[in-house]
Parts: structure tokens; sequence; C-alpha cells
């Protein structure tokens, strides 16, 4: 047996500096593993895992923010589209308008050219059947002489609503 204990030393010397060698390696992969590397106390170890807790949350909020920006991002395009279509609406509308007002205009033109014609008696009568609006616009659109006799030929109370609605209505442009 004695044979024997120069090989079981070396062998046992051996396995002792494989342990040696791997005690190192093994102990660095544990803190690695559990993310306390050079961390001594249990104290430690639980603040840098209530740390890494909250760095993943602020992570998960700071994602879920970047997807809500992307989504704030697709309507605020969406809603300027439809402002944008909406502006171009206004635009078409208020076109319309003007061409309708310029319409009624000449219309209102051609009305009191006609009326200018006509005997006064009669235009008084035809005018005290019509809207007033476009009484008044006819009579602003005769010659002072011609509305003065049409207003003469009216009933004093009409001529009166009539008066006192072209003042109006030229009170704004005059001043």
């Amino acid at each position: 047996m004695r044979s024997y204990r120069p090989i079981s030393a070396a062998l046992c010397l051996t396995c002792l500096v494989f342990l040696v060698a791997m005690v190192p390696a093994h102990a660095q992969n544990a803190t690695d593993w559990s993310g306390t590397k050079g961390v001594d106390s249990v104290e430690e170890r639980r603040v840098l895992a209530s740390l890494k807790k909250e760095r993943e949350k602020l992570q998960r909020k700071k994602e879920s923010m970047a997807k809500r920006e992307k989504e704030l991002k697709v309507l605020r395009q969406e809603v300027e589209k439809k402002l944008k279509q909406l502006r171009q609406w206004r635009g078409d509308l208020e076109e319309l308008l003007a061409e309708k007002e310029q319409k009624e205009q000449k219309r209102v033109l051609k009305l009191s050219r006609i009326y200018q014609r006509m005997d006064p008696g009669k235009a008084a009568a035809a005018l005290g059947s019509v809207k007033r609006d476009l009484a008044v616009g006819i009579l602003s659109r005769m010659r002072s002489g011609t509305a003065a006799a049409v207003l003469d030929s009216m009933d004093k109370d009409q001529a009166a609503t009539l008066s006192t609605d072209l003042s109006q209505l030229e009170g704004p442009e005059g001043e």
C-alpha cells in the first residue's frame, strides 16, 4: 500500500488545485446570476432587487408612454387632416354664400329698377305686401325722389317702419 501513497497524494493535490480553480468561477457565476456582484449583506441584496424591480417598472412605463405618443401622433394627424377638410368646406361655403349674396343683390337691383318705373301708388301697394327686408333693399337702391314718392304713397305706420329700417341700413355705411 505504500507504493500507492505518492500516486494518491498527487491525485489529491490535483483535485485540490482543480477545486481551487473552480471555486472563484462558481462564485462569480453565482453573483452574476443574482445581480448582486460584490454585495456582502442581505440588506444590500434586497435594495438591489427593489431597484431592479423599479427599473423594470420604469421601463414598462416608458414603453407604454412611447406607445401612447405614437397613438397621439396618429390622432393628431387625423385631427389636422379633418381640420384641413373643414377649412376647405368653410371656404367653399363662404364662396357659395358670397355668390348667393351677389345674385340676390342683382335681383334686388333689378326689382328696384322695376319699382322705380312704376306709379308710386302701385309701387307702394306692392312693397307693402313683400317682406320688410326686401322692401328696404328695393327702396335703398331707388333714386331718392322716387323712393320718397313711394313712401309718401304708403300708410304712415308702414312708411315710418321702412324709413327707420332704411336709416339703420345707411347708418353704419355712412360712418
